[in-house]
């Protein structure tokens, strides 16, 4: 049987879409905006290929601007995103939340550059940092 959450789902990703299915890369499609409960705007992020959208709490707002180097949001369309779920703490308790990081690339990271062989003695120059 279906969830109720699935036939009453609404419009907006909720952390329950997303909680048993690890990362999810998705690429920002279009940037509306809308008025909150509290009555101040929000951006709302609509994604290619999905029919939910997520609407940007200031943390993640923040973190779309940092990870894609602009605060105008026309230069966030096109761009891809990761979202994935973890607990945070809200209004006293701790509640799943959506969250957004980097998008995971599809090629495999080359691999680590060999030690330097150290001979037992560590130098300025031989230390790795």
């Amino acid at each position: 049987m279906p969830r109720l959450n699935e036939i009453y789902g609404g419009n907006y990703l909720k952390a329950e879409d997303l909680k048993d299915r690890g990362d999810v890369n998705v690429i920002i499609d279009n940037i509306s905006i809308m008025e909150g409960d509290d009555g101040k705007k929000k951006a709302v992020l609509h994604f290619k290929g999905k029919d939910k959208t997520l609407p940007l709490n200031i943390t993640n707002a923040n973190m779309v601007e940092e990870l894609l180097g602009s605060d105008d949001t026309d230069d966030w369309i096109g761009r891809r995103i990761c979202l994935y779920t973890c607990k945070v703490d809200f209004q006293g308790k701790r509640v799943l939340a959506i969250r957004v990081k980097g998008a995971s690339s599809t090629k495999a990271a080359p691999p680590p550059p060999p030690p330097p062989d150290l001979d037992g003695e560590l130098t300025d120059e031989t230390v790795p940092f």
